[in-house]
């Protein structure tokens, strides 16, 4: 829907960018920006969320109590602690975000894999549907994986061999 309101505003009605298409930058300005807006207000209001939640901490208090720096205390205290809770949305949001490539695909006529599965979905073919579904499947399986980890490198009080019990 964002999509073709840009394309309205900015191709139809002012005429600075083109419609769609493949092959300068320019072209690029329309579909990333309607390809990007959701997850980086996503990814802002977790951000925020998690960041004032962690700075009325007890500990953020008494490190501002013991004199450290602002920015000190927003790097160690609050920003490896409020990150947190954006790894753990962000991890399974990166398939969510290339699977949504379709409809961007579509939309600005730009080749990728989501031309491939609209093609292969109209005209029925199921190998080519099947692969691109286990790429997705792998893809998100693999994510989920990565942000786990990084979940447990991010807070101490997780452990990865609790799975070995």
């Amino acid at each position: 829907m964002i999509g073709y309101i840009l394309i309205e505003i900015f191709a139809v009605r002012l005429g600075w960018l083109p419609t769609g298409g493949w092959g300068e930058t320019r072209d690029l300005i329309l579909p990333v920006t309607a390809f990007a807006l959701y997850p980086m207000a996503l990814m802002a209001r977790y951000t925020r969320a998690s960041m004032l939640e962690v700075s009325y901490a007890d500990y953020v208090r008494m490190g501002r109590a013991r004199g450290l720096s602002e920015s000190r205390i927003v790097l160690r205290y609050i920003l490896r602690t409020g990150l947190i809770p954006l790894v753990t949305i962000m991890g399974p949001n990166i398939p969510g975000i290339l699977t949504g490539s379709i409809f961007i695909e579509a939309t600005f006529a730009l080749p990728g894999l989501g031309a491939y599965f609209t093609t292969a979905s109209l005209h029925r073919d199921y190998p080519l549907i099947m692969a691109l579904v286990l790429i997705v499947a792998v893809l998100w399986g693999t994510l989920y994986i990565l942000s786990d980890i990084t979940y447990a490198l991010l807070d101490p009080r997780v452990r990865l061999d609790g799975l070995s019990r």
